[in-house]
């Protein structure tokens, strides 16, 4: 278990960029290759474990390390999971939105394999990189949350405010406590851009009712 200084800690210093962001409609029916593609894990930096794990996920068969080489037969594993990664349906979205992440400079193969124990996925729509949901039939505003907090983002405002509660969930434990707390941050940083926005507009507003009093008087 974390402490909740080192979630705290770790909310401070996700990005903002993406606290404002909306879901867009996207029908990921069509257009794949020629507006959309999918992204694959980049195998070549898994471990072993992370290799046997995945397969094993997959159903894929693989021969077990009988005095082979470590490195010989973790290259052996990697091809395996080239294969299967290719072969996985589970990178491709399947509901009808994406969700951006303003100014992404991430790793996208590796940022993928972050993502693949939820129901978020990392995909490439005419050139930028959005999240999008391979699953659906229930509020995932938690897996989105996650996925945002896991590539670096704070989660947006719109998925934070009525995050679902599931019988027999311990809001308390690591990971909900850190979505609940990035979303927190959220409201906050929104609030104090939203003050600075009605300071100026205000200011504007006053300037213009003085002026109007001084010509009305006239």
């Amino acid at each position: 278990m974390a402490s909740t200084e080192t979630i705290d800690n770790l909310v401070s210093n996700l990005s903002s960029a993406a606290i404002e962001a909306k879901p867009i409609s996207t029908d990921w029916s069509e257009g794949y290759t020629e507006t959309w593609e999918q992204v694959y894990p980049d195998v070549d930096e898994w471990d072993l474990d992370t290799c046997t794990n995945y397969l094993d996920d997959q159903g894929f068969g693989y021969d077990e390390q009988d005095g082979e080489d470590d490195d010989d037969y973790l290259y052996d594993l990697r091809e395996a999971c080239r294969e299967a990664v290719y072969e996985d349906d589970s990178f491709a979205p399947i509901f009808n939105f994406r969700y951006p992440l303003p100014e992404y400079r991430g790793d996208a193969g590796d940022d993928q394999t972050k993502l693949m124990d939820g129901n978020v996925v990392l995909v490439e729509y005419e050139g930028e990189f959005f999240l999008a949901l391979t699953g659906c039939g229930m509020d995932l505003s938690w897996d989105i949350c996650q996925a945002y907090i896991a590539l670096g983002f704070l989660p947006p405002v719109h998925f934070c405010n009525d995050l679902p509660r599931f019988a027999g969930d311990d809001e308390s434990d690591d990971s909900h406590f850190l979505v609940l707390a990035a979303a927190l941050r959220s409201n906050d940083i929104l609030a104090s851009w939203s003050n600075r926005r009605l300071e100026r507009v205000r200011e504007r507003y006053d300037a213009a009712r003085a002026t109007r009093a001084r010509n009305e008087g006239e």
